[in-house]
């Protein structure tokens, strides 16, 4: 509905597949519904300045976070295992158990895809997911 930045990206951080105006056509919004449940994504041309200039206003490092969708906890997580702690250091960090730790290891190996938590520490160094120090 709004045509501001901050509207379009919540909308789109929330989850959405598509932003519509309200002063679009009813034929322009029956064929974007009909792209977004194709699997498309759908912004109307006049709001792509607006999407691109609110995406350069939020960090590298979060757009990289919201691409891997890794979550806070992951990137505790792997902070920990670039301090060269083991899962049960980890979990006691955490206050979580160890299994859960490792369960959480293997969702961010998936998501890094990468095989191995140094592969994953410095991938994660790379994209600026945390801190090379």
């Amino acid at each position: 509905m709004y045509e501001d930045e901050s509207h379009i990206l919540q909308a789109f951080n929330a989850g959405a597949d598509g932003y519509m105006i309200k002063t679009m056509p009813a034929s322009q919004v029956i064929t974007a519904i009909k792209h977004v449940a194709a699997g498309e994504m759908v912004v109307p041309r006049s709001l792509t300045p607006k999407l691109v200039s609110g995406l350069r206003k939020v960090s590298g490092g979060e757009v990289k976070k919201r691409i891997f969708d890794i979550t806070p906890r992951e990137i505790e997580i792997i902070t920990y295992l670039g301090e060269g702690l083991s899962n049960k250091e980890i979990a006691a960090n955490l206050k979580t158990k160890t299994k859960t730790v490792k369960n959480q290891m293997n969702n961010i190996l998936s998501k890094l895809n990468v095989t191995n938590r140094t592969q994953a520490v410095l991938k994660a160094i790379k994209l600026g997911l945390i801190s090379g120090e």
